[in-house]
């Protein structure tokens, strides 16, 4: 999510403004811009609900004698007062993509929550036609081996097949292959070969992997036990076209929010849960330049 204001490369020579210079100066210029970004930071809609004249100028940051910043801005008409709240004026049409922030974020994680509902569902459809499949194929299996217990063909005979009674033992062969112990049960010292232990290969991940989930762990939060969810989740998401750098940025865009938010680290998502199938991580993408051009269109 942008959080940008829209400024004129003229605004300077607007008379509200050259009147604001001579009026407050160079400190009143820049206490002007810098209530504009505050206000895109923290009132989107431009309006001041329970906000005092030196509140107001608490978050301008003007540097002068307390209520004149106010004052001058209402006389220009720069600033809106109807007797209880304070509002930048006509905010809504100098800076509309700042007014319509909160919903074009709404419409955004609903439309992220849309596409992942879509691939849940299709992940479950293919499961489920595979399940079918292997539970038909389970039951041609058992439906042939009851036909052929039915058939009266002869049984086939034992293997191996069993030694003929008293058949004489050559001695040659038992000193050929000697038992492996003796009379005594000490041993002649061969031993059967011992089995071979299968060794598990640690899953190796791409760069790409490795460097974005290091970055969540350095301004959000480690979680070590879900490390091998993490990265798995991190390299499917990648497979899926999303960039790392697109990834990297809604990991910018969460900790600022946590930041803002005072959210503690206990609270916040794990980098397992963070990327997901529920998709969190699509609430912080920033939007694509056509998403903007359409999003100004409509406001037009």
């Amino acid at each position: 999510m942008s959080s940008d204001i829209r400024l004129s490369t003229d605004f300077r020579d607007h008379p509200k403004v050259v009147k604001l210079h001579k009026l407050l100066g160079e400190a009143g210029i820049s206490s002007l811009v810098t209530l504009w970004a505050w206000t895109r930071k923290y009132r989107s809609k431009g309006t001041f609900a329970g906000m005092d004249a030196l509140d107001i100028e608490i978050g301008a940051r003007w540097p002068g004698e307390n209520g004149l910043f106010v004052k001058a801005l209402v006389d220009l008409v720069l600033l809106d007062f109807d007797g209880e709240v304070y509002s930048i004026h006509d905010w809504k049409d100098w800076q509309p993509w700042a007014y319509f922030a909160d919903e074009r974020s709404a419409q955004s994680r609903k439309a992220a929550e849309r596409r992942w509902e879509a691939r849940r569902k299709a992940k479950e459809v293919e499961c489920g036609a595979h399940e079918k499949t292997v539970h038909t194929a389970s039951t041609i299996d058992a439906h042939r081996n009851a036909d052929s217990r039915k058939t009266d063909a002869p049984s086939p005979p034992p293997s191996p097949p069993p030694l003929p009674k008293n058949i004489k033992k050559d001695p040659a062969a038992d000193a050929a292959d000697p038992p492996l112990t003796d009379r005594e049960n000490k041993g002649n010292g061969l031993e059967p070969p011992s089995p071979k232990l299968k060794v598990r290969r640690r899953k190796e991940y791409s760069p790409e992997v490795l460097r974005v989930y290091g970055y969540y762990c350095e301004v959000i939060a480690n979680v070590p036990a879900k490390k091998a969810d993490a990265l798995r989740n991190i390299a499917a998401r990648l497979k899926e076209g999303f960039s790392e750098h697109q990834l990297g940025q809604a990991i910018a865009q969460y900790a600022t929010e946590c930041a803002e938010k005072q959210t503690p680290e206990d609270r916040r998502y794990h980098s397992n849960n963070f990327f997901g199938l529920k998709g969190y991580f699509t609430g912080f993408l920033p939007e694509t330049v056509d998403e903007q051009e359409e999003e100004a269109q409509a406001d037009v």
